[in-house]
């Protein structure tokens, strides 16, 4: 075999005997990879997954991506469907990381958009991102090979697409993206695409890690992952009026396809439900 990997109590010990493996960590309920591992041939370590409460690992080996939750000392391994559908509907919020993004992707869950099962627990600051999702992207080599749909089904099978909701997924700096990787390869894999980019300008310290590198980043490369090349439907979202204007939020609505309309009375509640800090809104 290519590599192994082998669960003994909390151990888990990976071995790779050709190419390049790579490994994610997760913590799924905190959504955050607690380790990120490369391996290239002859190498072998051993994890303890009790130490950082750590329920998910995922795996690209040349390309073909392995998801497994962790249950009680056993790796369930996610498989998905044969023949998953590329033209399912999506919609993608993007922008630069630390801009933003993830909370409005909060404030999406609590309007009753899914952003996938493994998105982490609604109490959580960040990252609102599907785990699963987010890793297919990052590993999108080419156009719907037999690998991408295997990928792919892979991914939705963890990230419970729901056909009776608005179905979307947070993946930040699409611009640097490789290969297939970015917004006109996103483009053109899915069929039935929209892009929802978070426009939010730079200042201050910032609160997370990604905030402060945020503030730090040179304007003209948050313009880039702000404004994405795609060829899809696409919405700058104004990060400032979206959190001010119940009305502005209900075009963003609207544009993704959503029938939910706000009052004021219902933007206040969400503001309430996401934790949102108003004084982030000052000049």
């Amino acid at each position: 075999m290519d590599y192994t990997i082998d669960l003994n109590e909390s151990q888990l010990t990976f071995q790779c005997n050709k190419g390049n493996l790579q490994v994610e960590l997760i913590d799924i309920n905190r959504n955050k990879v607690m380790i990120k591992w490369s391996f290239f041939s002859g190498g072998k370590r051993t994890f303890d997954l009790s130490q950082d409460n750590i329920d998910r690992v995922q795996l690209l080996h040349e390309g073909d991506l392995r998801i497994f939750d962790v249950v009680n000392g056993e790796l369930y391994e996610f498989l998905g469907e044969s023949n998953p559908d590329f033209t399912k509907l999506f919609v993608c919020v993007t922008g630069h990381s630390g801009g933003g993004t993830s909370i409005v992707a909060k404030s999406f869950k609590h309007l009753g958009i899914n952003i996938g099962s493994d998105s982490g627990g609604f109490e959580q600051r960040k990252a609102f991102e599907s785990v699963s999702m987010r890793t297919f992207v990052n590993g999108i080599l080419s156009r719907d090979t037999p690998v991408i749909r295997s990928n792919f089904a892979k991914a939705l099978d963890s990230y419970e697409y729901d056909d009776s909701r608005i179905n979307a997924f947070k993946i930040t700096d699409l611009e640097d993206g490789q290969n297939m990787s970015n917004g006109i390869g996103l483009s053109k894999l899915f069929q039935n695409i929209k892009f929802v980019s978070v426009v939010k300008q730079s200042k201050g310290t910032g609160k997370t890690p990604e905030g402060k590198k945020f503030n730090e980043t040179p304007e003209i490369e948050i313009y880039r992952n702000q404004h994405p090349k795609v060829q899809a439907p696409i919405f700058h979202l104004d990060w400032k009026l979206y959190f001010t204007d119940y009305t502005y939020v209900n075009e963003v609505l609207h544009f993704i396809g959503s029938n939910v309309v706000l009052h004021q009375g219902d933007f206040d509640e969400m503001l309430k439900a996401i934790n949102f800090e108003t004084n982030l809104l000052k000049d």
